[in-house]
């Protein structure tokens, strides 16, 4: 039924539809379970979507659904349309927080995984994963699992290299520059693909603590753990005084079974 009068309604000889205008549209709630709390003022029905119009003619505001929008009222019925695309944007959205929340509950790791997503890549694609569907399987969070001592132990393992360092630059220690000789312990050998083939290169620590990456001496066969002599010339690195990078080595000799070869 009208507010106060019939004028809106089809039946009355005074209704046009097209002495109205759109004032704005919205929606009558925020909760799914109490939708539909007004009537349209032309039919009568229950609506949720709501467009508000104003009667040019006495001044009155009236509610209007869609349905009669649509095929009574002469309006553009886009920005009604824009409400309802996000009114079941914002339902989706809801549905998925109460997802969220109850998992959370059931699963407090995912509380750690949120806080901690920029600790690992990983972390961070499995968080991302759990905002969007509400969800983990059991396997993924036994890897978020096992990704949390991962990341534990490698800040351990830095902690200590940190210390380490400081404690060798308050020695006075710092990568030197120059032709110089090296004498030290391979921690790693890696190989590069360029445009002229492979390219071995190992990172190097010297007896002294300072470390140099380094190309392998050609018809060198090493690997980590090894002893090696050699000379190079060495480049500090602007961003840590105990590591540089050497070009040109030669003169290089390794340590097998106790004898320098």
């Amino acid at each position: 039924m009208a507010k106060a009068s019939t004028i809106h309604q089809a039946g009355n000889k005074d209704f046009n539809p097209d002495n109205y205008q759109l004032i704005k549209c919205y929606d009558t709630c925020d909760n799914e379970d109490d939708k539909y709390l007004l009537n349209c003022d032309h039919c009568g029905s229950r609506i949720r979507y709501v467009a508000q119009l104003k009667n040019l003619s006495t001044g009155e505001i009236i509610n209007v659904g869609e349905t009669c929008l649509d095929s009574r009222f002469g309006i553009t019925r886009a920005e009604f349309d824009a409400l309802r695309a996000e009114g079941r944007l914002n339902a989706q959205r809801k549905t998925i927080a109460e997802r969220v929340d109850a998992f959370k509950i059931e699963f407090p790791i995912v509380n750690e995984l949120i806080a901690r997503r920029e600790e690992h890549y990983i972390l961070a694609d499995l968080a991302g994963k759990f905002e969007r569907d509400a969800t983990l399987s059991t396997k993924q969070l036994d890897l978020v699992a096992k990704l949390f001592v991962q990341v534990d132990e490698q800040k351990v393992r830095k902690a200590e290299r940190d210390a380490k360092s400081a404690e060798l630059i308050a020695q006075g220690v710092k990568c030197p520059e120059g032709r110089i000789s090296i004498d030290g312990i391979i921690l790693s050998v890696k190989s590069y693909e360029n445009d002229y083939g492979f390219q071995m290169k190992m990172l190097v620590q010297d007896v002294f603590g300072f470390k140099v990456w380094s190309s392998v001496p050609e018809y060198r066969d090493v690997k980590a753990g090894m002893q090696i002599r050699f000379t190079a010339t060495v480049t500090p690195s602007n961003d840590d005084l105990l590591f540089g990078f050497a070009k040109r080595p030669a003169k290089c000799t390794v340590l097998i079974e106790g004898e320098w070869m």
